[in-house]
Order: C-alpha cells, then sequence, then structure tokens
C-alpha cells in the first residue's frame, strides 16, 4: 500500500503502559511448574460500523500439558470493552464447549476463566467478543495532509502477549461495500488506502470482500504476521480519503487532528454500512450450544 504523508494522529494517553503484560496465564491451584500452557495463535475480526463503533472478536488458541489450565488476564485494550458474553466461549480438546466467566479487575484487567471451574489440557480455543467506540477512543477520526487533503484515519492496535506466538491475524471489515469476494489486482490497486511505512513491512496484507448474512459484500483488510515476539505490537494505521467509507457521523462529529485551518465542507459518506455478523466465526461453531 502507499504509505502516507499525512499528519499522523495521536494515540491515546496511556495506551504504551496498559499494553503491557497484555495477557497472564493462571495456573489456578497447580505449583507453577506443573502446568506449561502455550500460546499458539490470536486470530482476530474488527467489524467497524458506520456509526464508527466496531465489534471485535478474539479467537485464541492455547496449547496446555502438564496440568489443567483454567485462564488468563485479558488487559490492554484502547477502550473498555463492552462484553457480548454470548459470543464468548472455549472450544475445548474433547469436542465440547465452555463458557467462560469474565470478571472485571479494574483498571481495565479482566480475569477470563472457563466457567464452573473446568480446566483443560490439550489444545483448546477460547473466543471473546466485545464493542467499543472508536472514534470517542480517537481510534477513528479526520486528519489532513499537508496539501489540505482530508481523510479518515484507523488507529488500533489488539492488546499484546508476554510471550511469543506463531502467527496473529487481524481482518477489518469496512463501511465500503465490495465488488466480489475475489478482488482482482486491478481492484485492489484502486483502493485509496494509505499506510505507515512499517505497516507494509510488518504485515503481509490482502484486501477481499467478506459477506455478510443480508449478502451484502463489505471491503476487507487482511493482515498476518507470523513468528510473532512477546509484546510485540501490531498497530494498524490506515488513511482513506474523505467520503470514502460510508460513515453516518459527519467530519465534524469525527475527532480531527490540528484544527489549525478552517474546516473542511462536510463529505457526502451515503447511507450504506456492513451489517455485523451474530459472530464473524464459523457457522459450525456458533451452532453449538454453551455449556457452563
Amino acid at each position: 500500500m502507499p504509505t502516507a504523508a499525512i499528519r499522523a494522529p495521536r494515540r491515546p494517553a496511556g495506551r504504551r503502559l496498559a499494553l503491557a503484560l497484555a495477557f497472564a496465564l493462571l495456573a489456578a491451584a497447580l505449583p507453577a511448574a506443573a502446568l506449561s500452557a502455550d500460546l499458539a495463535s490470536d486470530e482476530i475480526t474488527v467489524v467497524l460500523r458506520a456509526d464508527c463503533k466496531a465489534t471485535v472478536s478474539h479467537r485464541i488458541e492455547y496449547r496446555a500439558s502438564g496440568g489443567l489450565m483454567h485462564g488468563f488476564y485479558f488487559m490492554g485494550e484502547s477502550f473498555e470493552p463492552v462484553w457480548d458474553t454470548e459470543r464468548c466461549w472455549a472450544d475445548l480438546p474433547d469436542g465440547g464447549r465452555s463458557a467462560l466467566s469474565i470478571k472485571s479487575l479494574g483498571g481495565g484487567k479482566y480475569d477470563v476463566v472457563l466457567a464452573g471451574g473446568r480446566g483443560f489440557s490439550g489444545k483448546a480455543y477460547y473466543n471473546l467478543t466485545y464493542a467499543g467506540d472508536f472514534a470517542a477512543a480517537g481510534l477513528v477520526g479526520t486528519t489532513k495532509a499537508d496539501d489540505g487533503t482530508e481523510y479518515v484515519y484507523f488507529d488500533w492496535a489488539p492488546p499484546t502477549f508476554d510471550e511469543g506466538m506463531e502467527h496473529r491475524s487481524i481482518r477489518l471489515v469496512l463501511p465500503r461495500e465490495a465488488a466480489s469476494e475475489k478482488l482482482s489486482d486491478a481492484d485492489r490497486a484502486a483502493i485509496p488506502v494509505k499506510t505507515e511505512e512499517y505497516v507494509n513491512s510488518e504485515n503481509k496484507i490482502d484486501w477481499y470482500g467478506t459477506k455478510g448474512e443480508d449478502g451484502r459484500l463489505w471491503l476487507s483488510g487482511l493482515f498476518y504476521q507470523e513468528d510473532v515476539g512477546a509484546e510485540q505490537e501490531q498497530r494498524i494505521q490506515l488513511y482513506f480519503p474523505a467520503g470514502y467509507l460510508s460513515l453516518a457521523a459527519s467530519a465534524e462529529e469525527l475527532p480531527l487532528i490540528d484544527r489549525s485551518s478552517t474546516g473542511p465542507e462536510e463529505p457526502d459518506y451515503g447511507s450504506a454500512a456492513p451489517y455485523v455478523p451474530r459472530d464473524m466465526l464459523e457457522e459450525g461453531l456458533r451452532a453449538r450450544p454453551a455449556v457452563a
């Protein structure tokens, strides 16, 4: 993607400290040396709505041996998560599913454990889903290039981990309809997105269409990393020309970085917005009941 010559928006104060030690394992009622729990991957989906609120889903793979793993601490998000508890569960090695108990410990830290005191040994997937107001948190807003051109920016990074993992991916579903699920090289080249150089250098990137439950296709970017180090950040910072994304909010209603000059005319955003699917995960998993 083209790199940006745009005034980068400031990130929310305190975020760097909050990201440290984002996940810490809980070895409840077990000696510290008894349990070996390895983080394998985190597959993340962010669905940005027209009102600049978003649904965030994590599918986190852990492999446990030598004891039973129960859960971990989750912290470091840029906003206070609004948890969708019906879409938070763990898929266990025996093929069963466990509900999750998510308890706030204060300061943006959450205790995430299998409900009912359950534990597992083997490979399991923790599925976490929550929502947040990205505009209010300063993660979506407007900014200007040196030539005065106005852009809408997206600037977010998921919480980091205190250990490495094999791979991590972010699928960003945007409020812009796509022509097809598979985009041609010409279609990709026509997307007027700019980014910072590190986004290109740190990620394998693809663009395609994601089908919503209403049947419409929404422009989606995939940002993929391998051999992710402990506490390694995956900051996605993108810029789109004002009016390219179908946002319900006007430019004056979004945070604007550097208002030193007269504000621009309000762009025509249109009315389309992505239909947010119930889980953005596998249909077969969604059909399986949660078991406490």
